[in-house]
């Protein structure tokens, strides 16, 4: 379906080469911000965690803390969390939670739960109750947790009857999940005894590395005497753990202590922009990314340094070069290697380093991955048929692949609702043409932007996009000051831009007020430099735009419009009745006609309540604020900027609005979309993107 899919836009012949790197900020790492989670929720007293990652499986994680009944206070827009600790002390005896797809909320709170005492139902998302749970149940039960699965035996949904450590040793497999080792190192502090942890496999140890390194963050010291042993001394905090090569032996101690915790940059996110210095030839810095960062994914860096790449760790950030382009095939084709590599230690990027490696020059072949079988998806049959209906050659074995030389045919990629295969094959397509990514939405489980509404525009066509917050909202948000809310501040911060940018020619969009902005910028303000205008569902007329309202009001049922005009007459926009008719008048006309929205069109955002009150006043549909004369049909004529006007049938901006400016503008186009409300690029995407870059490309001369 058109509406559930991201079309990637192929940039590799279009992109400028230039010594300047693209500089780039990620979110922070999931790894992390789970286990700082876990940490805080352990630790005695309040602990304040900077730079969290907000995810799907960070808010299931979160919400779960919330759930157990801790203390927590949340600020999306900083990326911060407090959590008030209770000293492994869990305040809820019984408790309902679901981890949704998250794997560390998963281990780790079953880990926890599972030794401490109360009832907890565990619950998940179907694609989490696929993943293998049972080495770590059966380790549980072994302490003596009562452990009831309610489907498949080993898998979500299950309720676990805790008591406490029921012996001082357990055993553990890793051969499909290093969580399930991480989750009972962490909890295993919490033992009044002495405690010993038997460990069969090898398994992704660059995580239980990070793991020991964060415990040792939140006050357990951590020594390494020899290259197969670990210790955990004492210490203030009492807490000792060694590691012989086949076990861990953790004396018992105190709680975790921790303030103040920053979270680093997600590598795995950050792995997919530097994947494209050898894919596009042109040099990535990843803000506050460093190799001695305690993500095993950083690794990736050193196996594209094997294929050609260049590696400096600078102050801002690991900048990295593309290899040299060969001399014979023209200055878009950044020569780089195909390689032979085990990559159990950062096997997130496999499929990452899949995508990129039909461009390498030679056949590359990874390696030590068994274990993605049993993630989000089965990551190596995904990549292997992927790739396959590409045109690729590709060979799979139960623990490697093996992928081909090869341009990659037009293909519709299939996700497998995982995260990493939507983000993973979005490269191929920056350097192949036709590929289309399906359901780009399940990045939101790690990676909630990585696809914007309008970056295609951007990068089709490359075209830098300035879009900026207005006063009075998101983060230009401030109130207390009635005054400020008028025609002419907006104009002059729009002005103010311009100048500050020195943006002496542009192309300005503007969205609902903003196309009436650009009528009175072009009227008022001449306009100057600007070579289009695009307004989208914007109007010329607040008293046309009220008799549309007006007229509308009477095709809603009788209740509804009963509701509306009895607040419109006693001035009183609060009622319940008025309120269920504005929702169901902006059903019709405003909201989105897609259900599966872009991620950039539900996240939490700050509103310009107070702007919007005193600019246009407390209802829709009749105008008292400082826009109530705004009107400028009459002055149309004067708009010497040729003018796009793009609007929905089932539009707040009706279209007897977007005619009324289509026949008064001299130089004027006007599309009016079938399927689409107030929210044109939304609803209409593909096509409104594919109408902007032509209407732009045929005014830039």
């Amino acid at each position: 379906m058109a509406d559930k899919i991201y079309r990637v836009p192929t940039i590799y012949n279009k992109i400028r080469k230039t010594a300047d790197p693209l500089t780039v900020r990620v979110p922070g790492s999931k790894s992390i911000t789970n286990r700082s989670l876990l940490l805080a929720m352990l630790a005695e007293g309040k602990s304040t965690l900077r730079g969290v990652l907000f995810s799907d499986d960070s808010r299931h994680f979160l919400k779960c803390v919330q759930d157990l009944g801790f203390e927590t206070t949340v600020d999306e827009e900083s990326c911060i969390v407090t959590v008030e600790g209770l000293g492994g002390k869990v305040p809820c005896g019984e408790a309902a939670l679901n981890v949704g797809s998250a794997g560390t909320a998963a281990r780790f709170l079953t880990a926890t739960l599972g030794v401490s005492e109360g009832v907890f139902h565990m619950d998940s998302s179907e694609q989490m109750k696929r993943r293998p749970m049972d080495p770590l149940l059966s380790s549980l039960a072994e302490l003596g947790c009562e452990v009831r699965c309610e489907g498949e035996d080993g898998h979500f949904p299950f309720t676990l009857t805790a008591h406490g450590f029921g012996q001082d040793h357990i055993s553990i497999d890793i051969g499909h999940s290093s969580q399930f080792l991480s989750a009972l190192l962490i909890a295993s502090t919490l033992s009044s005894e002495d405690f010993r942890i038997q460990v069969e496999g090898t398994h992704g140890m660059a995580y239980i590395e990070m793991t020991q390194k964060m415990m040792e963050q939140f006050g357990v010291c951590v020594e390494r005497p020899a290259p197969d042993q670990f210790h955990i001394s004492a210490g203030q905090f009492g807490v000792e753990c060694t590691f012989d090569g086949d076990s861990y032996h953790i004396k018992k101690g105190q709680n975790y202590q921790r303030e103040i915790y920053e979270i680093e940059p997600d590598v795995s996110a950050a792995c997919y922009f530097y994947a494209m210095v050898p894919l596009l030839g042109i040099p990535v810095c990843v803000e506050h990314v460093h190799f001695e960062s305690l993500q095993g994914d950083v690794e990736f860096l050193r196996i594209l340094e094997k294929m050609g790449c260049t590696a400096q760790d600078t102050e801002k950030g690991v900048l990295l070069l593309p290899p040299a382009v060969l001399p014979d095939a023209g200055a878009q084709a950044p020569a780089f290697h195909g390689i032979t590599v085990d990559m159990s230690s950062c096997s997130d990027q496999a499929i990452t380093l899949a995508a990129i490696a039909p461009f390498a020059d030679s056949p590359t072949c990874i390696t030590g991955i068994g274990h993605i079988r049993f993630q989000e998806s089965d990551r190596i049959h995904a990549i292997c048929t992927e790739l396959t209906r590409m045109g690729i050659h590709c060979e799979e074995t139960q623990d490697s692949i093996t992928i081909y030389p090869g341009m990659p045919h037009p293909c519709t990629v299939a996700t497998y609702d995982d995260h990493r295969m939507a983000m993973g094959f979005a490269l191929t397509g920056l350097r192949a043409e036709g590929i289309v990514i399906d359901d780009p939405v399940c990045c939101r489980k790690t990676f909630e932007n990585y696809f914007e509404v309008l970056d295609n525009v951007a990068d089709d066509d490359d075209r830098m996009i300035i879009m900026y917050d207005q006063l009075g909202c998101g983060k230009s948000y401030l109130d207390g000051h009635p005054e400020m809310w008028t025609q002419d501040l907006w104009l002059d911060e729009l002005d103010a831009l311009r100048e500050h940018l020195g943006l002496d020619e542009c192309h300005i969009i503007g969205q609902s007020w903003g196309g009436m902005m650009q009528i009175a910028y072009a009227i008022e303000r001449g306009a100057k430099g600007v070579k289009s205008f695009i307004i989208s569902s914007g109007h010329p007329s607040s008293s046309l735009w009220a008799r549309e309202g007006m007229r509308r009001i009477k095709m809603m049922t009788e209740e509804d419009q009963a509701a509306i005009n009895d607040a419109l007459e006693r001035n009183d926009f609060t009622g319940e009745a008025y309120l269920k008719a504005v929702d169901n008048y902006m059903d019709r006309y405003c909201n989105y006609w897609r259900e599966d929205l872009p991620e950039c069109c539900t996240r939490p955002k700050k509103s310009g309540g107070e702007a919007y009150l005193y600019g246009w006043g407390p209802n829709e549909f009749v105008p008292s604020g400082t826009l109530k004369d705004f009107e400028y049909i009459d002055r149309l004529h004067e708009i010497k900027v040729p003018s796009l006007i793009m609007s929905g049938i089932s539009d707040l901006c009706s279209p007897l609005v977007a005619k009324t400016m289509a026949d008064e503008i001299p130089d004027t186009k006007w599309i009016l979309w079938e399927r689409a409300r107030h929210t044109t690029f939304v609803d209409r995407h593909d096509d409104y993107c594919v109408e902007l870059i032509k209407w732009m490309n045929e005014y830039d001369k």
